[in-house]
């Protein structure tokens, strides 16, 4: 904290500032950053787990599981062409809202998957959730450029792409630490009897170990190891999207009120072009 408060103090008295603080200030700015980074960080948990979930779980080859994943990705790249077509006819803060929202239904659904969840709904749950992220993606920089004057427009491009990289790397630690301890604290109460020492520490460390554990054991009891394994890991992922569930709906609720302020880019360009024709 000591750090941090020192940098700030340093960056304010800079002449020329590694990172002008002051375009905090802005609401757009501020409004548009603390979405895209709750928005990545929401996203970027659940995604790490995810691609876990299909090899692990699901027993998807790595192959197979990036096939699994392009479905979500094609629907991303629509999304994401869209979003400002959407933005010129309404206000960006609701076009990002209604995407969050849907990401929020999408991790509801990942709430309800089991070991035995068949592949199809699997890959539309990810469906559902993935391409929610496509408006924060496409507009964010722009509307934070946009809100600052043109010598600052590279600094805040740099913190867009800043929050973004920010929000996933949080994504993973916080929200996959808890998916993990998760699966640590229900291995413990359904690993089966019987099991010799160096397997049960293997198996409450990850489910990677239980798996590797598993192949060395006698078909029954190996057999029950992985079924544990993989149901503590599938109660972690259901716990992880909770949380990422709860983290959209406040970026929605953000974007939905800290960006209401911003017409739609249409209307704005509209009223530009009639400025300089008058």
């Amino acid at each position: 904290m000591l750090i941090g408060l020192w940098f700030v103090i340093r960056q304010l008295r800079a002449e020329r500032p590694l990172l002008d603080v002051r375009l905090f200030a802005n609401r757009t700015v501020s409004g548009a950053l603390a979405v895209f980074l709750l928005a990545a960080a929401a996203l970027g948990g659940i995604y790490s787990l995810f691609t876990q979930y299909l090899q692990q779980v699901q027993g998807l080859s790595p192959l197979e599981a990036g096939f699994a994943i392009l479905p979500a990705a094609a629907v991303l790249i629509v999304v994401s062409t869209l979003s400002p077509v959407f933005a010129r006819r309404f206000r960006p803060g609701n076009v990002i809202a209604i995407g969050l929202l849907t990401q929020v239904i999408g991790y509801i659904l990942f709430t309800q998957l089991d070991p035995g969840t068949g592949l199809a709904l699997v890959i539309g749950s990810f469906v559902l959730t993935y391409p929610g992220v496509a408006p924060a993606m496409a507009l964010t920089t722009d509307l934070v450029v946009g809100s600052v004057p043109p010598e600052k427009a590279g600094g805040a491009s740099g913190l867009a792409t800043t929050a973004n990289d920010l929000g996933i790397s949080l994504g993973i630690a916080v929200i996959g630490s808890i998916g993990i301890a998760t699966y640590r604290s229900q291995i413990t109460q359904l690993l089966p009897g019987g099991l010799p020492a160096d397997a049960t520490a293997a198996a409450s460390r990850s489910i990677d170990g239980a798996l590797t554990a598993a192949a060395e054991l006698p078909g029954a009891l190996g057999g029950q190891l992985v079924t544990a394994a993989q149901q503590a890991f599938t109660s972690g992922l259901n716990t992880a999207a909770i949380v990422s569930a709860v983290i959209a709906a406040i970026a929605a609720l953000i974007a939905a009120t800290r960006l209401r302020h911003i017409r739609p880019t249409g209307e704005a360009q509209q009223a530009a072009d009639e400025s300089i024709t008058s």
